[in-house]
């Protein structure tokens, strides 16, 4: 009977695992992909390998076990202690589950300690430690046990054979195994480790007939166990005995009695006075791991080996500094920063212990103690906010976002007790200095427990510090003036805010600076400028900086094109956990890029940006390995199906309202779904901030709010995060994660991102110009009558790109995008009527359109929109459904040019150009013809090649010239010699544009100037222009 309830428990833990696996509550890997095994370690319970993972050179560890000494039920509870726990950096981690289907064996694949156990580390070496490192290894230690003591686990077997080292930094294991271990242990097994065991437990040994009176293991048992490896990492060696002694009943029965170890000269009092405290017999009398970690924490705060003896209220606080900002330079500053923290929350404790031991109290009077408490605690805040806005501008100039430091400042202050009574106070009274005036306004920029107007008086905190010259304000302010957050848009401004922080030395603003030269924010693009920022950034160690400069070099943008350098910089980021740099490493090895083709490369790296919360990555491994990546659920979040229809329901209530108008209320109802997770109330709520409907606009909160719900594979809000990174909507722009994201939400289905990713296809800005593609997207697109893609086939149509030229289709989309009230369509249905272009010639139609065109831009004028200012010069200028007026059309250009519109740019460059309107100026034309080619107009682009190439308004330079016009033609080189006089009929016009500016370079050709007129006259591939078609003719008739 006993035999088949085994089997049965078996079976229902093997269950258990085949279910875990599917249900990816933790990974699976096949035992074939791991290869180089080395034993590493083994015992009574089992053995462990290292080995290296599907070729890569990095190592796990995998742990076996011996089955008929540990069963599955073991390994499952180990599995389930390991997933519990395994978040704590000094946890050695559970990376999966592994079968060794010839032995019928599981094993855990663990994370790989490359030092070793503690016992090795010491000895190979404890003579390069120092006490600042001592006290690390202790702490670390005593904190991974405080973890797991939080979950009610007792470890039970902690030893320096059981304690591992990676990268310098304590990791714990075999937690789960632990009371297994204890209660099977021979009298053998426990002699090899008898310095570490709770002397309470001896007695177990010899009470097996009555098991009821054993004393059990318990959390204070593992107090004692610390209190003895924190002996033994002051000391360097294994206590009591010589290595190559073994322990014995002696000194068990010894340590029975009270023996411990000597004190090791040197030894800080405050450190030997807490293990000494952890070894004491009788467990009530021990402390418990919460008190453990608080000292070890005061001790690392503050050195006691300096003792204020000539106390006075003056210098106090210079004492105080010294003593605290010594250990600044001794750990690293998030140990540092809950340092501080746990000395302000548990002052009553731990500050008490402090000041005993560094002050003589018979010498103070109790007022001078009190003030010392007073000044002692300010001062902790004021060292506090002084290391924490160091974490914080260091964090910025690595390459943390905006989004990251909001996460790092929330996690720090919000562990402070009593924050807005506290630190705000302090914040309050402390505005003396601009570093100060600047932190304060990030209560308000990241809406941390501050309730007023928080975009205002952040604006104002800001630009109170930046006056000051404080380059970290300076980024900020410009940043609200990027955003529009607390103040009106100012590109300008931004620009030169992060100019003056550039020159001001901060890193962070280097690499703004050159985001403004390449995205042309408030500055010309150059691309030599935002190279050469990107470089400086990246030299200093900015990884934001490194990723757009490795885009850089896989696209050839600015720079020579070099796949080699960009797979090289990918690599570097991906290792260090950078996710858009690991799916980009996954493209590499998957297309070839800079390396050699490897699929099982480009998967691991597509699961290493999963894991660090890249979405294009999932769906990339869901695309390409056909892997479906569910996000993973515990019952304790599942949502019932009820709760699931019941926010539903409350979201649709909000759809109503929001179609209504009533935006407030429909606010109201899609947070209340948005809370539970409703990733379709999320999306809604994101659209809510970023109009700024029934709420104060915040266009970061839409950012993040549309980042939750795409990660619930929502498809709007896919497309909506991928038009935040293409227009830098409260995030900064990132053209390739754009260009990702729209596809991921073209393929199923999104008519607007597919639309965007046809105008990114045609542009060729994130990858290779595809005319094809940006046509098959445009009709995908405009396959339930959407107006957009409609326009943009119309304009393909028109013009011959990408498809066959057909005026009659072009017509056509333009008729049914103007149906539709969009603006551009209806100006080029009029636009056709007038000249015939794909119908016969209505002027009275014609003239119907424009006059409604004039109406419509007239009301989006007044609102600054510069669509509607452009149009209205354009209308002035021609007479269209207006009287001809070039003042006006002039005064309207100007102000959609300042408004950066291209068009206009090019249009007033015209007039400049040709003296149409104002005073010639060739000057002012080459600027304008300029930015407009810059921001990608194509005509802009002949124009400035035709003004380089011959002389107006710069300096003639030919070569550039020819290459604008290849440029603007889609053309690698000079296509001139691809066509005769008489065949150019065959090229699309943008081509036959191209091909005759090339040939009216060579000695004024005296055709290709006619032919360059009758494009103008005739509006193909071009603008319709008749003066510049008139200056065309001229200049041939000269000849």
């Amino acid at each position: 009977m006993s035999n088949k309830t085994d089997l049965k428990k078996s079976k229902d833990y093997i269950k258990w695992l085949e279910k875990s696996i599917s249900n990816e509550y933790f990974n699976f890997h096949d035992y074939s992909e791991f290869s180089n095994l080395s034993p590493i370690g083994s015992g009574s319970y089992g053995s462990v390998v290292r080995a290296n993972w599907k070729d890569t050179d990095k190592f796990f560890a995998l742990k076996t076990f011996n089955h008929d000494k540990i069963t599955l039920k073991e390994v499952v509870n180990e599995i389930k202690l390991q997933k519990k726990v395994d978040f704590h950096d000094n946890i050695l981690r559970l990376c999966g589950i592994t079968k060794i289907e010839a032995e019928k064996k599981y094993s855990l694949v663990l994370e790989y300690a490359d030092s070793g156990t503690l016992k090795t580390y010491l000895s190979n070496h404890f003579n390069e430690l120092f006490w600042d490192d001592k006290y690390q290894l202790a702490f670390q230690l005593a904190s991974a046990v405080e973890y797991i003591h939080n979950f009610d686990i007792i470890h039970r077997d902690l030893h320096a054979n059981n304690i591992l080292i990676h990268q310098k930094n304590i990791k714990i294991a075999d937690f789960g195994l632990s009371k297994k271990i204890a209660e099977s242990s021979s009298m053998s097994e426990v002699f090899g480790v008898i310095p570490y065991v709770d002397p309470k437990s001896f007695n177990n040994q010899y009470n097996n007939c009555n098991k009821s009176k054993n004393y059990k293991l318990n959390k204070k048992s593992d107090v004692y166990s610390v209190g003895v490896l924190m002996w033994q990492i002051s000391s360097g060696r294994r206590p009591f005995y010589a290595n190559d002694v073994k322990y014995d009943i002696g000194l068990a029965l010894a340590i029975q009695k009270g023996e411990r170890e000597n004190i090791i000269d040197g030894t800080p009092v405050e450190y030997s006075r807490i293990y000494t405290e952890c070894w004491k017999h009788e467990p009530d009398e021990r402390p418990n791991m919460q008190e453990v970690v608080s000292i070890l924490r005061s001790i690392i705060l503050l050195d006691q080996h300096h003792i204020i003896e000539d106390y006075n209220d003056n210098n106090i606080k210079e004492k105080e500094d010294s003593l605290l900002r010594k250990s600044l330079d001794s750990i690293n500053d998030d140990l540092f920063l809950d340092n501080i923290l746990d000395a302000i929350n548990y002052g009553d404790t731990s500050l008490r212990s402090i000041q005993s031991t560094i002050i003589d109290d018979d010498s103070i009077q109790t007022k001078s103690r009190n003030s010392f408490d007073s000044t002692f605690i300010n001062n902790i805040n004021n060292i506090f906010v002084d290391k924490l806005i160091s974490v914080i501008i260091k964090k910025h100039d690595s390459g943390y976002t905006f989004d990251q430091i909001q996460e790092l400042i929330n996690q720090k202050i919000l562990q402070l007790n009593q924050i807005t009574n506290n630190l705000v106070k302090w914040f309050k009274e402390n505005q003396d200095k601009s570093k100060y005036i600047w932190f304060f306004g990030l209560f308000y920029y990241y809406d941390i427990e501050i309730e007023e107007n928080n975009s205002i008086k952040a604006f104002e905190l800001f630009s109170k510090a930046a006056d000051d010259n404080y380059s970290i304000a300076q980024v900020y302010l410009a940043k609200c003036y990027n955003d529009g957050y607390g103040i009106e848009e100012n590109k300008n401004l931004a620009f030169n805010l992060y100019q003056k922080a550039a020159e001001n030395g901060s890193i962070i603003g280097q690499f703004y600076l050159g985001y403004c030269y390449e995205f042309n924010i408030g500055t010309e693009k150059n691309e030599n400028k935002f190279i050469e920022w990107y470089q400086k950034a990246t030299n200093n160690k900015n990884t934001i900086a490194k990723l757009y400069l490795a885009n850089c070099y896989k696209l050839g943008k600015g720079i020579k094109k070099d796949e080699l350098k960009a797979f090289e910089y990918y690599k570097e980021l991906a290792e260090i956990k950078i996710a858009d740099a690991q799916y980009q490493l996954g493209d590499c090895f998957y297309y070839g890029i800079g390396t050699k083709s490897d699929k099982n490369q480009a998967l691991y790296w597509y699961e290493n940006a999963i894991n660090n919360g890249n979405i294009i990555a999932k769906h990339i491994l869901e695309q390409k390995y056909n892997k479906i990546i569910d996000i993973k659920k515990t019952k304790s979040i599942e949502i019932k199906i009820h709760k699931t229809i019941y926010f539903e329901g409350l979201r649709q209530i909000g759809i109503n309202n929001y179609n209504s108008q009533n935006y407030k209320k429909a606010l109201y109802y899609f947070q209340k779904a948005a809370e539970n997770g409703n990733k379709f109330a999320l999306c809604n709520l994101g659209n809510c901030y970023k109009n700024g409907e029934g709420i104060e606009q915040n266009k970061r909160k839409a950012f993040k709010l549309y980042q939750k719900s795409a990660e619930q594979g929502h498809i709007n809000a896919q497309f909506e995060l991928g038009y935040c990174y293409d227009r830098g909507v409260g995030t900064i722009i990132n053209k390739t994660k754009a260009f990702e994201l729209y596809k991921i939400a073209a393929e199923k289905g999104d008519k607007s991102a597919q639309n965007n990713l046809g105008v990114l296809y045609e542009n060729g800005e994130v990858t290779e110009r595809d005319l094809e593609k940006a046509i098959k997207w445009y009709n995908k697109a405009a396959e339930n009558g959407r107006e957009i893609p409609q326009y943009n086939l119309g304009r393909c149509y028109q013009s011959g790109i990408g498809v066959i030229k057909d005026e009659v289709k072009a017509f056509e989309y333009y008729k049914r995008s103007a149906e539709k009230e969009y603006l551009d369509a209806q100006f080029q249905l009029g636009y056709c009527y007038d000249k015939g272009i794909g119908t016969k010639v209505n002027k009275i139609k014609a003239n119907e359109l424009y006059v409604k065109v004039f109406e419509l831009s007239k009301i989006k004028a007044k609102d600054e929109d510069s669509q509607g200012q452009f149009y209205l010069g354009y209308l002035y200028y021609y007479g269209y459904g207006k009287k001809k007026d070039l003042e006006k059309s002039i005064y309207w250009y100007k102000k959609a040019a300042e408004n950066r519109y291209d068009e206009a740019q090019y249009y007033l460059g015209e007039c400049y150009e040709l003296g149409v309107g104002v005073d010639k100026d060739e000057s002012k034309a080459f600027e304008l013809y300029k930015k407009s080619a810059e921001d990608g107009l194509i005509v802009a682009k002949f124009a400035l090649g035709y003004c380089y190439v011959n002389g107006i308004g710069t300096e003639i330079n030919k070569r550039i010239g020819f290459e604008l016009y290849d440029e603007a033609a889609g053309k690698d080189g000079n296509i001139q010699n691809n066509f005769g006089e008489n065949n150019v009929e065959i090229t699309n016009e943008l081509d036959k544009v191209n091909y005759w500016y090339h040939k009216a370079a060579e000695n004024d050709n005296k055709f290709a100037l006619y032919k360059l007129g009758e494009i103008y006259e005739l509006g193909k591939g071009v603008y319709f222009n008749e003066t510049r078609a008139l200056e065309f003719y001229k200049k041939s008739a000269d000849q």
